[in-house]
């Protein structure tokens, strides 16, 4: 007599086969779900330190934007030969303002801790009429701080 309840193998090996799909495709769901957290972080960190960057810049534009009617007005209320050093003179009511050389002024914007806006003016000392009062020499974002190279990390280096 056989055993009516006995399954045939087939069944086996695809049910096999099916556990081992299902398993795979929640290891791929479970990657993806890891990789966009991941995305989503630094799109998170990147936004910020754009918003920095960006409000760094308007702070530096409006700064620009005093010094440059400061610089106006001192031009014509000056005569030619002593403007620079007019301008060095009503400069100095505002922060940060510092000068390089009698023909440059420059000046900082903390980004955030790690990161300054570097500006530098370098102004024109013949002016007519229809010209800036200055060329941007440099706009540049630099580094606050110096960086340390990290050597924790054991390497092997051949010593013995």
């Amino acid at each position: 007599m056989k055993d009516k309840h006995q399954l045939p193998i087939g069944i086996g090996i695809s049910s096999i086969l099916l556990i081992f799909v299902i398993l795979c495709l929640l290891t791929f769901a479970v990657l993806s779900l890891v990789s966009a957290n991941a995305d989503y972080k630094l799109v998170k960190k990147n936004s910020a330190h754009t918003h920095e960057v960006y409000e760094a810049e308007n702070s530096a534009n409006e700064l620009m934007d005093k010094i440059d009617s400061i610089l106006k007005s001192t031009y014509q209320s000056s005569d030619s030969s002593d403007y620079l050093k007019q301008v060095q003179q009503n400069l100095t009511s505002l922060d940060g303002i510092s000068f390089p050389s009698k023909d440059q002024i420059a000046y900082e914007i903390k980004v955030n801790e790690h990161q300054i806006l570097q500006v530098v003016l370098l102004l024109n000392s013949e002016i007519k009429k229809g010209d800036s009062f200055y060329q941007i020499e440099t706009w540049k974002l630099i580094n606050a701080q110096t960086w340390e190279a990290d050597d924790t990390l054991p390497v092997y280096t051949g010593d013995n």
